[in-house]
């Protein structure tokens, strides 16, 4: 990837980050009810869970440069509306603009410069150009969410984090329009029909019984992950017995960020020197991680509790590199961003099912019992896989 490429990566990521820490604080700011939190939440995901493919296909058929831009445009609009909104219906719409936003920005220039990456420099440099993504992406949200907290704690006001967010997104449109460039040549997807994309993206899916064994990994690993993000708060809330505990919820959470930049530093190592065993490698980390869920479940100390939260980001990071490489080979150029939005949609239908699953058991089982069946999960399915699927 180019110095630009980076950049652009780099900012996009650090626009996302400065919400994490702060949103929902917004959002209750603004109006909204812990009754109402959940709602607006529900409705980002159903958003992008709707929006994921379409935007893929999109960004395949009529150029992935323009549906990045268009998805800053998004994120433009649901910035403006949430900073004036005043009741839970412009709440929502926000919401609703965001996840487009989001959709439309996965996996679009990912796509695109992994393709340009490729045309130069032929495909040996898959490993490096998914592991740079990986690395930027934990940057962006890490570098973004320390920022997010700094920004709102200097100016004491949350607002401010939206107008921050406002101009990377102008400052991202001015430079796609001004120095991006993407061959026409290279979309002659363009002159096909919406009909003969999706029959040529359905034989490449359902077909391929590698597709479907890898992308059912991606779910369990959605509906996995999700369990950590729900319940790893309020765990280490109950058992840190802090008075106050946001200062280190917001260091555990830029911690895990770290550890899943090392893990995509380490993951793009262990791709390169075992090349003939990229898939024995993702299923033996997954399965590492399915294991760490499980040990994880059972911490009762602080210092336990952390160390399993930090592994487990390790092998997320090592996981993401591993995936997106071997969807990406499997994948040929002119359907690649409408694979990559599948494979997040995928897992936003993990995190989804997560969601409801777990608000029905953790009653009977607690947060230990799920992130125990989390990990028999993650792990016992990716001990399937490596007998599943010969690597190619």
């Amino acid at each position: 990837m180019t110095k630009l490429q980076q950049s652009i990566m780099l900012i996009k990521h650090i626009a996302t980050g400065l919400m994490i820490p702060i949103l929902s604080v917004l959002l209750l700011q603004k109006g909204a009810t812990m009754q109402t939190l959940p709602l607006l939440f529900a409705t980002f995901s159903v958003t992008v869970a709707c929006m994921e493919v379409p935007s893929g296909i999109f960004a395949d058929m009529y150029g992935r440069k323009k549906v990045f831009i268009m998805s800053c445009v998004l994120q433009i609009i649901a910035v403006s509306l949430l900073f004036f909104a005043g009741n839970p219906g412009s709440m929502a719409l926000a919401m609703v603009f965001f996840g487009s936003g989001r959709a439309f920005s996965s996996g679009s220039l990912d796509a695109l410069f992994i393709d340009q990456a490729m045309d130069r420099q032929g495909e040996n440099i898959l490993v490096k150009v998914t592991a740079q993504l990986a690395i930027l992406e934990g940057v962006g949200f890490a570098a973004g969410s320390i920022a997010g907290g700094f920004i709102a704690s200097v100016t004491n006001t949350y607002l401010s984090n939206l107008i921050v967010q406002f101009l990377l997104n102008i400052t991202l449109v001015l430079i796609c329009l001004l120095f991006v460039q993407e061959q026409p040549a290279a979309h002659a997807e363009q002159q096909r029909s919406l009909r003969d994309h999706l029959k040529e993206g359905k034989q490449l899916v359902l077909s391929s019984r590698r597709f479907i064994l890898i992308f059912i990994s991606v779910f369990v690993a959605g509906f996995a992950m999700s369990t950590v993000e729900t319940y790893w708060q309020p765990t280490f809330a109950n058992l840190s017995k802090m008075n106050n505990v946001a200062w280190a919820l917001g260091l555990i959470t830029f911690a895990g960020f770290i550890t899943a930049i090392l893990g995509s530093t380490l993951g793009q190592m262990l791709m390169d020197k075992f090349k003939g065993k990229w898939w024995i490698i993702y299923n033996i980390c997954r399965t590492s991680l399915g294991v760490t869920f499980i040990i994880y479940a059972l911490q009762e100390s602080i210092s336990g509790f952390l160390t399993g939260y930090g592994v487990i980001y390790l092998f997320i990071g090592i996981n993401s590199v591993a995936e997106t490489t071997i969807i990406n080979k499997w994948t040929p150029g002119r359907m690649r961003a409408s694979v990559l939005s599948l494979s997040s949609l995928i897992t936003q239908i993990g995190v989804l099912v997560a969601s409801v699953l777990s608000s029905l058991l953790v009653v009977y089982l607690g947060v230990s019992g799920i992130w125990a069946i989390s990990g028999i999960l993650v792990g016992g399915y990716a001990l399937i896989l490596i007998f599943a699927v010969k690597d190619r």
